[in-house]
């Protein structure tokens, strides 16, 4: 995430978006927008996406987890669901939609500052090690194709980045692909 994070923020109650927007500069973050509803937290994460989303829960037209859900569906980003009780069902559609963090209101400065830093980080370490296992992957893929093919490692690797332009796919998906069929055929080539 760059130096001054980009946060946007879904809240229906008045006083809270105040709170919003007083508090998220003065803990030294960018606040991108905030809106009354999920239906224009999808429309604003389509024009501009921030890189940290707050949303709350129950919220008019379309709640916090059902948006934060249908961002999720093109955008990887990182997500605070806010809510004014704790309830196991809630928490259960949170899990699913992936959210990151989960803040109980009222919220304090301290523990919106805490919530954003920890969240931040977690999402950091998370997408480092998601680039490290596609690399991964798409490392051993170049080999399983030189191997079969005689090509050298660069060939096949500028082979699977052709075939993902082709295809519009990523790379990491041609990939995958590349070692599944690898596997069919050790495995049908040892029975």
């Amino acid at each position: 995430m760059n130096s001054r994070l980009t946060i946007g923020v879904a809240e229906d109650e008045a006083d809270m978006q105040e709170f919003y927007k007083v508090v998220v500069p003065e803990l030294g973050y960018n606040l991108l927008w905030v809106v009354r509803d999920g239906v224009d937290m999808v429309k604003q994460c389509e024009q501009s996406r921030p890189d940290l989303l707050i949303a709350d829960v129950k919220m008019p037209r379309l709640d916090g987890i059902d948006a934060v859900r249908s961002i999720a569906s093109h955008n990887h980003l990182p997500v605070i669901l806010v809510t004014g009780y704790y309830d196991e069902e809630t928490v259960r559609r949170a899990e699913v939609a992936q959210v990151s963090n989960y803040l109980i209101k009222p919220i304090r400065e301290a523990d919106l500052n805490a919530a954003i830093r920890f969240t931040v980080q977690q999402f950091e370490n998370l997408e480092s090690l998601r680039d490290d296992q596609q690399h991964e992957t798409i490392t051993r893929a170049a080999h399983a194709l030189a191997n079969g093919s005689g090509m050298s490692n660069e060939q096949a690797y500028y082979r699977l980045e052709q075939i993902a332009v082709q295809e519009n796919r990523q790379l990491v998906e041609v990939a995958e692909t590349i070692l599944a069929a690898a596997e069919l055929w050790e495995t049908d080539s040892t029975d």
